[in-house]
């Protein structure tokens, strides 16, 4: 099992999930996104905290940039991210085998390359995914929300081995200064919840100040 690459701002190493293994074909999408972003991340301390049970959001600070928050998505939970992995962010189903989203805030030097690093991002993605993926063709759909603006695919494993995730959509969106790498993987019992975790990712906002 090739495990699944970090979204890393200085290295593009592997993961393993605590309860199901990634697929070949995340490994290698995520990996030439990883890279293609190493030289243009700034590094940035990333203090999560969980909200409360009664309001379902999550703030990540990225120091000078701003707060992310993004929302919990429905019929997940906040998970810890897999094994070695630095997404800052991690949600999941609670069956192992039902969903997961993962994301890594990239902080910028400045807004004005944003929307250049998702479409690059999203590219090396798709080019990643060649190969393993049962798909020959990807095609890019928007991202939308009141501050996000970006990019996803879908995509389907081969040859998924056993415990691996089949199904995987993977994009980035920019919120300002910062650009979003996510990717949910599931298997088709929780397409619904792969959904959820696509809106969460649609309505995250990037907040003024830090996060506490």
């Amino acid at each position: 099992m090739d495990g699944l690459a970090p979204f890393a701002a200085a290295a593009a190493g592997y993961t393993q999930g605590a309860d199901i293994s990634m697929s070949r074909l995340a490994h290698n999408a995520l990996r030439r996104r990883v890279l293609a972003f190493a030289a243009a991340a700034i590094a940035a301390p990333l203090a999560s905290r969980a909200a409360s049970p009664d309001t379902p959001a999550n703030d990540v600070s990225l120091g000078r940039v701003g707060t992310l928050r993004i929302a919990t998505p429905t019929g997940m939970r906040r998970i810890s991210p897999p094994y070695r992995s630095s997404a800052a962010l991690a949600f999941g189903t609670e069956a192992a085998d039902g969903a997961q989203l993962l994301i890594t805030p990239m902080p910028l030097a400045d807004a004005f390359t944003a929307e250049h690093r998702v479409q690059d991002a999203v590219e090396g993605a798709i080019r990643g995914a060649r190969g393993p993926a049962v798909e020959t063709e990807f095609p890019k759909l928007s991202l939308q929300g009141s501050q996000a603006r970006g990019q996803y695919f879908g995509a389907t494993d081969r040859e998924p081995k056993p415990g691996e995730f089949r199904l995987m959509y993977q994009g980035a969106v920019a919120l300002g200064a910062v650009v979003l790498l996510f990717t949910v993987l599931y298997n088709e019992s929780a397409a619904r919840e792969a959904k959820a975790a696509l809106e969460s990712v649609r309505t995250s906002q990037l907040l003024a100040g830090s996060g506490t």
